[in-house]
């Protein structure tokens, strides 16, 4: 693994995002060579379920924080051999914040970059979005993160289905303010700038391996193919995403108003709600470093609040001069 980073530093990445790192390691078996195993769950009676199990042998063991650890050290190696920027490590992990925020590092050791941040997905895949639901996602995070490193938000990814269905169509604009307005990097998953919705996707047309191992009756449990639909830049053929005869997956129903060339044409839009938001956060110092105030109002207001500290030598030096 790590001769695999040292290849691709060598070929000019910007970076890494591992993927599903908690099963990286497992725990080893007894003296007899047996494994440990895992306790039923009760949440369901489904053998084949992976919610049937619990993970505690399998998922979020010691030696994948070392691992990580190590990575990071390669990259800083590099840097400091061959000069440049720093290539950034993203990580992907749905694990309890307990063990998340250890791929950050500690005293001793720098770890990951940027442990992805899904409290936005997972906290109100059982609720319903609100004010409050919003402020637990958040306080999630920075009330666990250690001190000195920097948080990240996610609306959206591969693995769930479309911010714009999960939140409703009319909240995608305020919750794409929300992870640019937040302290820390915000992270878009293609088509969270335009607004995209899910694609419908047949039993015939779907390829996701996870719903492909179930059957026509509960496939569309276990489909990720709905948020993996092809990306809209027109409304032409393909929605200009492709010039073969046909997509890999089949494109959602809206692309030919939902797409980039219809948006950038209009007056007001997702997309250019979403590069004004770019567009601040580049140029405002108080979005890049300014202190954070947020709080859930009511059921449907949520308030954020950023603004830069007064400096408080420079008011000195005004009182003297003056």
């Amino acid at each position: 693994m790590k001769r695999v980073l040292r290849y691709w530093l060598n070929e000019g990445v910007a970076g890494f995002r591992c993927d599903a790192l908690p099963p990286l390691f497992e725990v080893l078996p007894d003296a007899e060579g047996q494994f440990p195993d895992e306790q039923l769950t009760g949440a369901t009676q489904d053998a084949e379920d992976r919610d049937y199990l619990t993970t505690a042998y399998i998922e979020n063991q010691p030696e994948t924080i070392d691992m990580v650890y190590q990575w990071r050290q390669v990259l800083d190696d590099y840097q400091r051999i061959h000069g440049g920027s720093s290539s950034v490590l993203l990580i992907e992990t749905y694990s309890p914040a307990w063990f998340t925020m250890q791929f950050y590092g500690n005293r001793s050791v720098e770890g990951a970059h940027l442990p992805f941040n899904f409290n936005l997905i997972t906290v109100m895949e059982q609720s319903p979005l609100s004010g409050a639901n919003v402020q637990k996602a958040i306080d999630l995070w920075l009330n666990n993160m250690p001190a000195g490193r920097t948080a990240n938000w996610v609306l959206g990814n591969h693995d769930k289905r479309r911010a714009a269905s999960r939140y409703g169509e009319q909240h995608i604009d305020a919750m794409n303010m929300l992870i640019m307005m937040l302290p820390g990097v915000s992270v878009t998953y293609q088509g969270e700038e335009l607004g995209m919705t899910d694609g419908q996707i047949s039993w015939e047309d779907t390829v996701d391996p996870w719903a492909c191992n179930s059957n026509p009756d509960i496939y569309e449990k276990y489909t990720r193919d709905p948020a993996r639909t092809p990306f809209h830049w027109t409304s032409g053929s393909n929605a200009g995403f492709s010039t073969a005869a046909q997509t890999w997956l089949p494109l959602a129903a809206d692309y030919a108003t939902i797409n980039v060339a219809t948006e950038s044409a209009a007056q007001r839009s997702h997309l250019h709600i979403y590069k004004a938001l770019i567009k601040l956060r580049k140029s405002l110092k108080t979005l890049q470093n300014g202190a954070t105030k947020y709080q859930a109002l009511t059921e449907d207001a949520f308030v954020l609040k950023r603004w830069a500290p007064l400096d408080l030598s420079f008011m000195v030096g005004l009182g003297r001069r003056c």
